[in-house]
């Protein structure tokens, strides 16, 4: 079940998903089973924080194919579910004091990632907690980035 997937943005028929409530997480499953109207396939994103970024982790692992870009915040994942992730641009932020999901995670999903050859930035905030959403979302060029990526 998907259920904390939610819109996040949309712009020139892209969109973006990220941990929301559950409210909009029949919108995964119709278009997990088919398509979304007015949107460019080319150009679908997700990201998520804390257990939204472990959801982004492993249903990027699940349906690569589906994402131009994933924005991991906080998360964690088995690094070797991201080897058949190719065509991902990823960019993964972690705070390096979280005490609620420890950041070996996102460092260990990076390692694999770049091991493997893939697209990915890490971005680690010194002496942030778990919190680490604040400082990736005012991150210089953190949208820009987003909607410069498609397959």
């Amino acid at each position: 079940q998907f259920t904390d997937i939610n819109i996040l943005s949309r712009q020139n028929d892209t969109i973006a998903f990220t941990n929301g409530g559950g409210h909009l997480g029949y919108l995964w499953h119709i278009w997990a089973n088919g398509t979304l109207p007015d949107v460019d396939p080319r150009r679908v994103y997700i990201m998520g924080i804390s257990m939204g970024g472990i959801a982004t982790f492993d249903i990027v692992a699940r349906y690569p194919q589906k994402f131009a870009a994933a924005i991991p915040i906080c998360g964690s994942v088995n690094p070797q579910r991201l080897t058949g992730t190719k065509g991902v641009a990823w960019r993964i932020f972690h705070g390096d004091a979280d005490p609620s999901v420890t950041v070996e995670g996102s460092r260990e999903a990076y390692k694999a990632l770049r091991k493997a050859g893939l697209d990915v930035e890490y971005i680690e905030f010194a002496g942030c907690t778990h919190n680490s959403w604040n400082p990736a979302f005012n991150y210089p060029d953190f949208m820009k980035w987003l909607f410069r990526q498609k397959k």
